[in-house]
């Protein structure tokens, strides 16, 4: 599997750390301090489940919207953060063929509902994302770590079963570094 790499100017990348307040508020207590630290769950567990909203603010939950669905599930950090912008707009190059062959695509962040919403609407996504609040999935799956403060999900892809079994892993401390669209519709056909 090839991961995506992805670049970007010193300037962008300045707005960024600007811009990771967005999580203010969600408690950090007892997270790890640096993405290298987390401890994600592998294959073979069941995928844990926690409170989302939607990005019209109605409450759910992972295992409702995940219930009886094979599913691609995607942690990212946030909408300002340009890493992310760029792999949630590839991922609309592969949902269709995650579709036809019988997977959902949805994608958490712990933002709030309205920065999750515009985050779909700049991107022109056509998958569905989710606030994750308080990033309790993002704590639940291992990935949530502590930046100065604020709550953030090292970058992660799952593939979860029909019954809720985690079927595939990944996740890379090193939030440039972005598995690819086409790598995760080869894991998602290895995998149904």
């Amino acid at each position: 599997m090839r991961p995506l790499h992805l670049a970007l100017s010193l300037p962008v990348l300045a707005a960024v750390i600007v811009a990771c307040n967005r999580t203010d508020g969600i408690s950090d207590a007892g997270l790890p301090k640096t993405p290298e630290a987390v401890n994600p769950l592998k294959v073979g567990g069941v995928a844990p489940s926690a409170p989302l909203k939607g990005s019209d603010g109605k409450e759910t939950s992972l295992k409702e919207v995940t219930a009886g669905k094979p599913t691609v599930l995607i942690f990212y950090r946030g909408g300002w953060c340009p890493y992310c912008n760029i792999h949630l707009k590839e991922l609309i190059q592969v949902e269709g063929e995650l579709r036809k062959i019988g997977y959902q695509l949805i994608a958490l962040s712990p933002e709030n509902p309205g920065d999750v919403k515009g985050t779909i609407d700049q991107n022109e996504l056509t998958y569905k994302l989710y606030s994750d609040v308080n990033a309790e999935n993002s704590k639940a799956f291992g990935l949530a770590f502590s930046n100065n403060g604020q709550v953030l999900p090292v970058p992660a892809v799952y593939l979860i079963d029909k019954a809720g079994k985690i079927v595939y892993a990944h996740s890379n401390p090193n939030y440039t570094d972005r598995l690819s669209g086409g790598s995760i519709l080869k894991e998602a056909k290895a995998n149904l």
